[in-house]
């Protein structure tokens, strides 16, 4: 990370968090600045696959985690005192088609479809015509500073893969691979705006595996 967007980081653990949740339900601009935030964060996507979203977002940073990463005994006290508006109510307003958002049970459903497409190819077809993939791409609910210029967004890229081999068995490959990343974000001329990135973490997917009966 660059040492501005650290002296960044920084900063923003020094200022008083905006509260999250007005006591009696939603801040209405909480709720405006997050749909800007995420149609900044998906301006450049082409495409929204199927299942590409969560129904629920991903676990958020602790506040003793920034500490550490920045080098700072400073944290950042932001408590959620309600659950936060769920992901579709924000990525659907900032442009993210309502089927791109599932919850586990229509992800798994996804999965069973994609298993019944392999059943029905012929394994001697292209190789890119007997792999599947179901892509997968989770945030964490935005913390914000005291005035709404800068805010600290996690977000964790993976996917799951079924592959038809030329023998005709479908193999699963529960996890293809994995990557997170610590997003920064500021304002310019009210406008959000990507700042820098960290790295947080990357891991190779694991081997594949004969599809069960509990697959389907």
């Amino acid at each position: 990370m660059r040492p501005a967007v650290k002296l960044l980081l920084a900063a923003l653990l020094l200022v008083s968090p905006v509260a999250v949740h007005a006591r009696d339900g939603h801040s209405a601009r909480l709720v405006a600045e997050t749909v800007d935030l995420f149609k900044a964060i998906l301006h450049d996507r082409q495409t929204f696959s199927p299942c590409l979203f969560p129904s629920t977002w991903g676990t958020q940073l602790e506040a003793s985690d920034f500490g550490r990463r920045l080098g700072t005994r400073n944290t950042l006290h932001s408590r959620l005192t309600k659950l936060p508006p769920p992901p579709e109510e924000i990525l659907t307003q900032a442009s993210a088609p309502k089927e791109s958002i599932c919850t586990p049970e229509q992800r798994k459903q996804a999965g069973k479809a994609a298993i019944a497409t392999l059943v029905s190819r012929s394994p001697k077809m292209e190789a890119d015509s007997s792999y599947i993939q179901l892509d997968k791409l989770e945030y964490s609910f935005p913390i914000y500073n005291a005035h709404y210029s800068k805010a600290v967004i996690m977000e964790v890229e993976s996917a799951s893969g079924w592959v038809k081999k030329k023998d005709g068995l479908i193999y699963a490959i529960d996890f293809v691979g994995a990557s997170g990343n610590l997003l920064v974000y500021g304002k310019r001329r009210g406008k959000w705006e990507s700042l820098d990135y960290q790295e947080m973490f990357r891991a190779e997917g694991g081997a594949s595996r004969p599809v069960t009966p509990e697959d389907w």
